[in-house]
C-alpha cells in the first residue's frame, strides 16, 4: 500500500521509510521499495535525502524525538513523583511494544543491522540510548531505589 498525498514529498518519503525500516529491515529495504510506497521517484528521494544513510539517520531522529517527547510530557505531568515517572515511562514502552507489533524496539533491530561503529545512525542509537539510560537511573535515584544505576 502507498502512502498517499496530500503529504509532502520528504514526508511521504519519511512515513514510507519508517514503515518500510521497521517492518521490513534497513538491509532488506532499497531505495527504489521506498519511492514506490511513498508515490515519488529515486530522484526525488534523493533530493530531500543525500543518501539512504541519512534517510534512516531522519528516522531514527523522528522515532527518538517522539520518545523524548514522551518523556518530557510524563515528567511534568507527573512533576516530583519519580515512582509515577517510572511506572508511566514502563506503560509507555509496553504500549509502544504492543503498537509495533512484532519486531520490537525500532534501535536495538537498527543497531543489529549496523554493523558500522561510525556509522552516523549507530551513534545517534547510542547516544540515544546512554540519554535514556542516565534519564531513567536519574529518577530510580531520586524514588529511592537500591541501586539505582542496575534498577
Amino acid at each position: 500500500m502507498n502512502v498517499k498525498s496530500p503529504m509532502p514529498p520528504r514526508e511521504r518519503v519519511l512515513a514510507a521509510a519508517s514503515d518500510l525500516f521497521y517492518n521490513e529491515g534497513i538491509r532488506a529495504t532499497g531505495v527504489e521499495a521506498i519511492a514506490a510506497r511513498a508515490n515519488t521517484t529515486k530522484m526525488a528521494l534523493y533530493r530531500h535525502f543525500q543518501s539512504k544513510d541519512a534517510l534512516v539517520v531522519e528516522w531514527l531522529r523522528q522515532v527518538a524525538a517522539h520518545y523524548w517527547a514522551t518523556f518530557d510530557a510524563i515528567e511534568a505531568e507527573h512533576k516530583g513523583d519519580p515512582r509515577a515517572q517510572i511506572l508511566a515511562w514502563a506503560t509507555f514502552f509496553a504500549q509502544e511494544t504492543a503498537k509495533a507489533s512484532h519486531r520490537g524496539c525500532p534501535f536495538i533491530n537498527s543497531v543489529a543491522e549496523l554493523s558500522d561503529q561510525a556509522s552516523p545512525a549507530r551513534r545517534l542509537i547510542e547516544d540515544h540510548k546512554k540519554r535514556q539510560w542516565k534519564r531513567l537511573a536519574k529518577l530510580c535515584k531520586a524514588a529511592g531505589l537500591a541501586s539505582p544505576d542496575d534498577a
